[in-house]
């Protein structure tokens, strides 16, 4: 029935038949091939694109996570290069993935944010020790580094790129250039001014 309403509304306006049927509506064989190749060609273009966007993400996300691994790898923390790059190539894809599966103005999608957030706690938690005969507890920085790679991965999957570079700057600075100031404070300024 809506079938043939529609077929009765293009035979009453010519120029809206052309327009929607284009080359289907003349019966020209070689118009009807070439608007297919067309319509093929800009199909081809839009997944070309598609998959720049995606990559320039996991590259970025990879990237930006390699720079705050190699940061604990120069100081021989357990998490270096190749965890945290893998843990932000995976918030990363987290996040392409839930935008491809969920609309983005969803709130769905902040389920996926959160799945991230939680799940890589317990990865961090795995490299905090708590050493028996002293009262020290070592992997804290590494725990909240490996979440914050996770955090800049998120916001490359999100297309967030300004966030991401931000945060790992900032992350950058908090971790080389605040370890003088935190050796400064554990020691007291006595022991420092010693050595």
């Amino acid at each position: 029935m809506l079938l043939h309403e529609l077929v009765r509304l293009l035979e009453r306006n010519e120029m809206l038949a052309s327009e929607l049927l284009g080359p289907f509506a003349s019966g020209d064989l070689a118009g009807v091939c070439c608007f297919a190749a067309e319509q093929y060609v800009t199909y081809l273009r839009q997944e070309y694109y598609e998959l720049l966007e995606v990559l320039a993400r996991l590259g970025l996300a990879v990237l930006l996570g390699g720079l705050v691994g190699i940061e604990r790898q120069v100081h021989g923390r357990w998490a270096g290069l190749r965890t945290h790059m893998a843990v932000s190539i995976a918030a990363a894809m987290f996040m392409v993935a839930g935008q491809r599966v969920i609309p983005t103005d969803a709130p769905d999608l902040t389920r996926v944010i959160q799945g991230i957030a939680t799940g890589i706690g317990f990865l961090g938690a795995g490299t905090i020790l708590k050493l028996s005969d002293q009262l020290e507890v070592k992997g804290l920085t590494t725990a909240s580094s490996i979440w914050l790679s996770a955090a800049v991965g998120t916001a490359c999957g999100a297309a967030l790129y300004g966030l991401a570079v931000a945060g790992t700057v900032t992350t950058l600075i908090v971790l080389a250039l605040l370890r003088p100031v935190e050796k400064w404070m554990r020691g007291g300024p006595e022991e420092h001014t010693r050595s």
